[in-house]
């Protein structure tokens, strides 16, 4: 027995009226989409085996994917499967509940439409939507036949909690270059885990970046993850980190926080 999340799209967005998906309109989206199902078959893993995961943080494994299993004529109606991926080394007694990931995921659209935080990657998917749609619907298939069916034309999300300052390795290939004159020079960073992510960074450290770009070499950064992520350092993965002096780190940890200080004075 398959349990599919059915997802139905209705609105101006390019393609919908032709029954076409735009990945560039709804890629990112989806991408988030798969993020909270990994994340929350990383939860269920997780507590089986009696340990730990922070649900914040965007998890490597892969246990699951979502695939796209039917799609049907009428705006853009379609149906994703949680479906299990081998991973190497994993203990097979603690196996992944499709069905549980599909639930979770559904009622966690539910909850953040309604402006109740539940999955920090729904919320996202859902922010990254694209505005031109007019009404979402909602629905758990079993055996052909719907469950918990939900539909919505606005959505009153919740903000999103601030990001403390913390320090974060970040590894992937670099996916872009600003040498902006005016402003600030930033890096763009496909990320292994999925997505981009945009630091700001010096002349210098874009110029390094160029090089580590040729080639499509792997990358290793540390960044300071905060509103506006800024570039530590960046080199080739496997090769030895620059250090990090404890005064360096104890003044940049120190400067985050007044930063932060001061806008929630604001």
């Amino acid at each position: 027995m398959t349990t599919k999340l059915r997802i139905v799209w209705e609105g101006e967005t390019p393609g919908l009226t032709e029954h076409r998906v735009s990945l560039a309109a709804f890629g990112e989206a989806l991408l988030s989409l798969l993020r909270a199902a990994r994340n929350i078959a990383a939860i269920q893993v997780a507590t089986a085996a009696g340990s730990d995961v922070d649900a914040t943080r965007a998890t490597k494994t892969t246990y699951v994917d979502l695939q796209i299993s039917n799609l049907r004529e009428g705006s853009v109606d379609l149906e994703l499967e949680t479906v299990p991926m081998p991973v190497r080394g994993a203990d097979p007694s603690l196996a992944v509940d499709p069905e549980r990931v599909t639930r979770e995921i559904l009622e966690s659209i539910r909850d953040e439409s309604q402006g109740r935080r539940r999955n920090r990657w729904v919320n996202e998917y859902l922010d990254k939507l694209p505005k031109g749609l007019k009404r979402q619907r909602y629905a758990l298939v079993r055996d052909g036949q719907e469950e918990q069916v939900f539909e919505f034309e606005q959505m009153t999300l919740a903000e999103a909690p601030a990001v403390l300052p913390h320090l974060e390795i970040v590894r992937g290939i670099i996916w872009g270059l600003d040498f902006a004159v005016s402003n600030k020079p930033a890096i763009r960073i496909a990320q292994l885990e999925g997505g981009v992510i945009t630091v700001t960074a010096t002349a210098e450290q874009v110029e390094k970046a160029s090089l580590l770009r040729e080639g499509d070499k792997a990358i290793a950064a540390m960044v300071a993850m905060g509103p506006k992520p800024r570039l530590i350092w960046i080199r080739q993965e496997g090769t030895d980190a620059p250090g990090l002096t404890a005064e360096a780190r104890d003044a940049h940890v120190l400067r985050r926080w007044s930063e932060l200080l001061r806008r929630l004075a604001q």
